[in-house]
């Protein structure tokens, strides 16, 4: 839907038609089409149309978020980065001192201890962030940001914000407000 495109509006917005796009076919979301031709044989004759809906919406979540990532981390390999790795160095940024210790950074980002020694691997390699132990207690190891991870977030970013802005330009800022919030709530909901 592209923003200029005149979408009649009440209090309350009609969902299917704002998360309905008739100029992007399901195809263009890998292998959706294919699981979604043949919703009805996986689920069977007697799923009601709640369950078909929902399940159809889970697959197209997966798969919008898989194609979010593969271009995310495209676009960012040209820097040296992914999505995993600027996640890490902005939670760096944000933390007290621009320093966490492993296990706050495992944690934080909802991963297993070995996924953030790799990814401080990679980063620490790469210069954006540096090891120190914590004085008084040398078993817990810090990673910190360095100057060049300090440098490299300043000069991705706003060409990051850009590139999702672009990637996003036929959703209105309302559009986008209600998937939001249609998001939230879902994760609300499954997360219970």
């Amino acid at each position: 839907m592209s923003k200029d495109k005149d979408v009649a509006r009440t209090d309350s917005v009609d969902v299917a038609s704002v998360l309905t796009d008739e100029s992007m076919a399901v195809e263009q979301v890998p292998q959706t089409d294919v699981v979604l031709r043949n919703l009805s044989s996986y689920l069977g004759p007697d799923v009601s149309s709640y369950v078909r809906i929902i399940t159809e919406n889970a697959i197209l979540y997966h798969q919008i978020g898989s194609v979010l990532m593969a271009k995310g981390n495209q676009f960012l390999c040209e820097y040296g980065l992914s999505i995993a790795k600027l996640n890490f160095l902005l939670l760096l940024r944000g933390a007290p001192d621009s320093h966490m210790s492993m296990s706050e950074l495992s944690r934080a980002m909802i991963v297993t201890g070995a996924n953030v020694t790799q990814l401080a691997d990679a980063l620490e390699t790469a210069g954006f962030v540096q090891r120190v132990r914590l004085p008084g207690d040398r078993r817990v190891v810090l990673v910190e940001l360095t100057p060049d991870g300090l440098e490299v977030l300043e000069r991705v970013l706003p060409l990051q914000n850009r590139f999702m802005q672009d990637l996003w330009a036929d959703m209105s800022e309302e559009e986008a407000m209600l998937l939001n919030r249609l998001l939230t709530k879902a994760k609300r909901i499954v997360s219970a």
